[in-house]
């Protein structure tokens, strides 16, 4: 009985979704984007700001050229005003577009965007940091700085950042070298000292839109799409490297027909990656498709949008919380919503079974390439945050949504009497329980712990608890779960989960 109460508690809903209204970012008389590909424009530090990034060309400043903009929510103040963070390089007279930003473990946020003195913007990539300060949006460098380097001649598009527990920052781009030759640039920031450049699978193929990933381990996952060969469909491929040297290619889609925009995130859990991207059936239709690599490599495709449905959808990213649940988000239309493309969502469960896509938006107007971001290492771990590019407004403003997720065991499928902890508990070697006397984080506070099982995510008994230290390095890494009887007279259980780590 207890295993099936177990099973059926982890194949429920998993996480319980309480998402927030849409909120609109800017209010302006000219567009704000966040294209292009499925570069970070989303992020939160340990503080629980959120800080957003995007382009705009703005008609206010005279001379219409693209330039990077910034916000960020404070938490007890609210959200910020709009600020130009590519501006002394606007005094230069180039664009600056396609901006990608990310967080690190020790809370320096970092930017980087495309500049040029044309529009496209494809010649330098530039950066900035920021150590966060005061109730504004201060704390930023006052000068953009080259990640690139300054050599003439070159094509570098849509970089892309992310972070690894050991606090070092990684960066990706397209480069096309002076006459010819296609990579995928890597640059490692450690401490404040970027690395010499890593040019992946530098060769004649087309390539684009690389996405990068940290895992838990510090591992770097890469991922883009493009040819291996001179002409044929696209597909998406990757490489990693999980201590100084870069794994082999490897084909992640294998489609019938082009597979594009991938974005990747690694499984805190598990350490394994995960990518999401637009695949066309042999229709053409566009669907959000999935695969993640095991150490067996990459297990079968799912298909996370309907696959029965004729409409085109992808241009997602997928991110994991801290207990190892994935969560994914993209464009597209649907059965309930035919003619205009919503902002999409769908919940990977830590069995690994993919939710029913549902539409987290629905005016009656475009909105596209969304954003994700989790609350990582903050005080609300298992928070989302997406943002997206709308037209509801006349013309593309920028909005956001929150979801304030609830860890929930036995979501709508909780036997009588079982109770459940608002959060997983995350533990390497020690699960500490309450003892006699010990305030409990289950409603019944005054009441006794009688006897407390951990199981792990099938349903078996792992090992007896007691109040106190228990000892569970011996245990694999993963999800378990908790079942702790309180009140001897009254039978009161709770269920908690738990993600042992390495």
């Amino acid at each position: 009985m207890k295993r099936s109460i177990i099973v059926t508690l982890l194949l429920a809903a998993g996480m319980a979704v309480a998402w927030g209204p849409d909120t609109r970012l800017t209010d302006n008389s000219y567009s704000d984007f966040t294209y292009w590909s499925c570069q970070r424009r989303v992020a939160e530090d340990s503080t629980g700001r959120i800080h957003v990034i995007w382009y705009v060309m703005n008609s206010g400043l005279g001379t219409y050229r693209f330039q990077v903009y910034y916000k960020r929510f404070n938490p007890g103040t609210g959200w910020t005003q709009d600020t130009m963070l590519s501006g002394d390089l606007y005094a230069d007279s180039t664009h600056n577009k396609y901006p990608a930003i990310a967080v690190d473990s020790s809370g320096l946020v970092i930017a980087a965007w495309g500049s040029d003195t044309s529009e496209n913007a494809d010649a330098f990539i530039y950066y900035k940091t920021c150590l966060p300060e005061g109730s504004g949006n201060g704390g930023w460098d006052a000068t953009s700085r080259l990640l690139s380097s300054s050599g003439p001649d070159f094509t570098r598009e849509c970089p892309n950042l992310a972070a690894t527990p050991d606090g070092h920052v990684h960066a990706v781009w397209k480069e096309v070298k002076p006459g010819g030759g296609i990579c995928v640039a890597y640059r490692e920031l450690i401490d404040t000292v970027w690395q010499a450049q890593a040019d992946l699978e530098l060769n004649s193929n087309y390539k684009v839109y690389p996405a990068v990933a940290g895992g838990p381990d510090n591992s770097v996952h890469v991922v883009w799409h493009g040819r291996n060969g001179p002409s044929g469909y696209y597909n998406v491929w990757y490489t990693a490297r999980k201590d100084t040297t870069w794994g082999a290619m490897e084909n992640v889609s294998s489609g019938v027909r082009h597979q594009m925009n991938p974005s990747v995130a690694a499984n805190p859990v598990t350490s394994e990656p995960h990518v999401l991207w637009q695949g066309q059936d042999a229709n053409g239709t566009g669907r959000a498709i999935h695969a993640h690599r095991t150490v067996a490599g990459w297990q079968p495709r799912d298909t996370v949008s309907e696959p029965g449905l004729e409409y085109a959808q992808g241009n997602g990213q997928i991110e994991f919380t801290r207990d190892g649940t994935g969560h994914a988000v993209w464009e597209g239309r649907s059965d309930s919503s035919p003619t205009v493309g919503q902002i999409r969502y769908g919940q990977r469960s830590v069995a690994g079974i993919w939710s029913a896509p549902a539409n987290l938006t629905s005016a009656t107007s475009t909105r596209e390439r969304p954003s994700i971001a989790n609350g990582g290492n903050s005080a609300s771990p298992f928070d989302l945050h997406i943002v997206w590019s709308d037209y509801r407004d006349g013309n593309s403003e920028m909005y956001y949504k929150h979801d304030s997720v609830i860890t929930a065991v036995g979501e709508g499928a909780q036997p009588a009497g079982w109770r459940s902890w608002p959060r997983a508990t995350f533990v390497r070697g020690v699960l500490e329980l309450p003892g006699p006397g010990t305030r409990s984080e289950l409603p019944e506070r005054n009441s006794v712990m009688s006897r407390a099982d951990l199981f792990d995510a099938s349903g078996r008994t792992a090992m007896k608890l007691h109040p106190g230290a228990n000892d569970v390095s011996g245990l694999a890494p993963g999800v378990y779960f908790v079942r702790e009887e309180r009140g001897a007279s009254r039978g009161e259980a709770g269920v908690r989960k738990v993600v042992i780590l390495r």
